[in-house]
């Protein structure tokens, strides 16, 4: 009887996982559009300023995305080991993965849940970029990378994304400035912060959908 309940548990977690996997492998095409529209814009507009440099060398804080459940196999585990090659403070996305990073003793700055639902990937990346923009507006933050899961083919990979400072564009690949009603730094300050959340979702949706893989794969 025991074997039989776990059987119909171990069939609807399959199920669930497989409809998500559907519902992010339906949104992924649009998030990745919606995130290269934004580099695109990104590059016009720094066509309006001066060459400038990017940045010093200090070491970004880290938005590790992990997981909110667990049946994953060691999906948080790679993440983590990854993660801990530098140095804190880190933001941890996913109750599970939180768990496991203060079970390693890692500094974690700031926790933030992972979605469950595909459909609730873009209000969390929304809620997570506000945060961070406050952060920045303050003072706090200049430099920040994430750290997310991805398929590539069977395997799931890590990789690493950076987020800020953006990247600014060479003269050699910069095309004629656009034409534009705001002042040169407001309307870069309006595409930059639309571009990280752009970039957020984009990592958080591909998170997800390697989650789901996983636990398809595990179930």
């Amino acid at each position: 009887a025991g074997m039989a309940e776990l059987g119909r548990v171990v069939t609807a977690m399959r199920s669930l996982a497989a409809a998500e996997l559907q519902a992010s492998d339906r949104a992924l095409p649009g998030i990745r559009r919606y995130a290269a529209i934004l580099a695109d814009a990104m590059a016009g507009a720094r066509a309006l300023l001066p060459d400038s440099s990017d940045g010093d060398a200090a070491v970004p804080r880290l938005i590790v995305i992990g997981t909110e459940r667990g049946f994953v196999g060691a999906f948080d585990e790679r993440l983590l080991d990854r993660a801990a090659a530098e140095p804190g403070p880190y933001w941890i996305v996913g109750a599970r993965a939180v768990q496991l990073a203060r079970a390693r003793h890692l500094a974690i700055e700031h926790a933030a849940a992972m979605p469950t639902r595909a459909a609730g990937v873009f209000p969390a990346a929304r809620a997570l970029a506000a945060e961070l923009e406050q952060r920045v507006a303050a003072g706090e933050l200049v430099h920040l990378a994430a750290l997310a899961s991805r398929r590539d083919g069977d395997a799931i990979a890590i990789r690493r994304v950076p987020l800020l400072p953006l990247a600014t564009a060479r003269p050699s690949e910069r095309r004629t400035p656009p034409r534009h009603q705001l002042a040169p730094l407001a309307l870069i300050a309006r595409i930059a912060g639309e571009r990280v959340l752009a970039e957020l979702v984009h990592v958080m949706m591909e998170s997800f959908a390697a989650e789901n893989d996983t636990r398809l794969r595990a179930m």
